[in-house]
């Protein structure tokens, strides 16, 4: 009976309350806002305050993920509690300090200025927040307009920034529209040496090897460059789409406030100034969790193409069968079959196009990248407390243990697939040996998703639920 009212749920897009519980999401905002912290220290790189902000974070999320506690034992005061000290905290970070760090057109006033803006911000986030239906209805907007206008005055300030991300990416989309192979092509080494590319990599001044991300992310990116100059454009709408898709999942005042910490988490428009890719992945990982609550039937689909978007994207693809209730390993494998053809039917012509160069710029590049021991992952605190490189495949060891837990453990449930991706990314990236801002960008963004996917119903809502659950059997 249980399963057949699950499958008429789900075709008659009708939300499934109440499955998350409360202390669930509680460890879900706990570990993001933390991992927040950590990235804001030094800007993504090594520092024992952010190492210490990264373990904290790892150790919360897992205890949520693995061993999540009941609704009823904590209500969901404590939820609001660090919901609150989290808005509170993000924008007083925001007003503080500096939002990126190439800024080279903008002025000191136009700095002051950015202040009072996230200042206001924050103002207009507890009406989106805490008002009235109606009155929210018109300043959660009013949130994604400011983050657009925000993220527009940081690309124009900071036009041309000094990392090979922003090169890389303007000069594949050039070679894509003018019908070379961007994955056959070189690009200048900015940096002058080559310690970030390792030996041999860098030949007359430029780094032999073409664009380093499957094509998915080219083909998000180019519109950026193509209708505004900037590829950057197109990250920066990605962003906003991500957070109007959080906040439209599933409505209410959870939901946008995970939206809202989400969209103006402190290095959030430092990710956007500096090209990397994140926002376009978090677009997807949003219209997937969308799709669970919504529409169910597209959610493997919508994976799919998260999963095409980058490398490290697909250890998400066993993570798909946590989006249905069902247990049955054949439906499972409809899912991962229906995920996967979607990932190949976007990624195939590209390898076609020119086999070599593609699978040598993807998997051989990755491969062949020197550990950085600036990068805020625990191997660089090993390396720093015995001088020794420690091996590369911990992390990818890690990384399968944490998907089995994950798939034994973890609420099936859009909210239990953000999250427990994000554990697993979290630990690949903790134990690999280089991580930086932006990957943990993205872990605390599908924190924010499994947030607002699994926000628990009021009782109202959920007699609501039960008037419909009766309506659809």
């Amino acid at each position: 009976m249980s399963e057949r009212v699950g499958d008429v749920l789900r075709d008659k897009g009708i939300a499934d309350q109440g499955r998350d519980s409360v202390g669930f999401l509680l460890g879900c905002a706990i570990a993001a806002l933390t991992l927040g912290r950590a990235i804001q220290v030094a800007e993504g790189h090594f520092a024992p305050e952010a190492i210490a902000w990264l373990a904290v974070s790892l150790l919360v999320l897992g205890v949520a993920v693995l061993f999540p506690g009941p609704v009823e034992r904590f209500g969901d005061r404590p939820l609001w509690v660090i919901l609150g000290v989290g808005l509170a905290a993000q924008f007083a970070q925001l007003v503080t300090t500096v939002p990126a760090i190439y800024l080279t057109e903008a002025t000191a006033a136009e700095l002051d200025a950015f202040g009072w803006v996230m200042a206001g911000t924050a103002i207009v986030s507890l009406g989106a927040i805490f008002g009235a239906r109606s009155l929210a209805r018109i300043l959660f907007p009013l949130l994604i307009v400011i983050y657009l206008l925000a993220g527009v005055w940081i690309i124009r300030s900071s036009p041309d920034p000094p990392i090979d991300v922003h090169v890389v990416h303007q000069d594949s989309i050039d070679a894509l529209v003018a019908g070379r192979n961007p994955y056959e092509i070189t690009f200048p080494n900015i940096y002058g040496h080559e310690r970030f590319y390792g030996p041999g990599m860098v030949q007359d001044g430029r780094v032999q090897f073409g664009f380093q991300y499957p094509p998915l992310s080219l083909l998000l990116s180019a519109p950026g460059k193509l209708v505004a100059g900037d590829f950057r454009y197109a990250h920066l709408v990605a962003g906003a789409i991500a957070g109007a898709l959080i906040a439209g999942a599933r409505p209410g005042r959870v939901a946008t406030a995970a939206a809202t910490l989400f969209l103006f988490t402190p290095r959030t428009f430092f990710i956007i100034e500096q090209g990397w890719t994140e926002p376009l992945m978090l677009m997807l990982l949003a219209a997937v969790s969308f799709a669970a609550v919504r529409r169910w039937a597209f959610s493997p689909y919508m994976a799919g193409a998260l999963v095409a978007s980058k490398q490290y994207a697909v250890w998400f693809l066993p993570l798909v069968v946590l989006l249905r209730r069902t247990t049955s390993m054949r439906e499972a494998v409809k899912e991962l079959a229906r995920a996967l053809g979607v990932a190949l039917a976007v990624t195939l012509p590209f390898f076609l196009w020119g086999p070599r160069a593609f699978l040598y710029d993807l998997f051989t590049v990755q491969a062949r990248l020197p550990f950085r021991e600036e990068g805020l992952t625990f191997l660089s605190l090993w390396s720093r407390l015995t001088g020794d490189v420690p091996p590369s495949w911990i992390g990818w060891l890690i990384a399968a243990g944490a998907v089995a837990l994950v798939l034994l453990r973890a609420p099936r449930t859009a909210s239990g697939f953000g999250a427990g991706g994000a554990l697993v990314l979290a630990l690949f990236f903790a134990f690999n040996r280089s991580a930086f801002a932006n990957y943990y960008y993205f872990v605390l963004g599908s924190l924010w998703i499994a947030v607002a996917a699994g926000s628990v119903a009021s009782p109202r809502a959920r007699s609501q639920s039960g008037l419909r659950l009766d309506q659809a059997t």
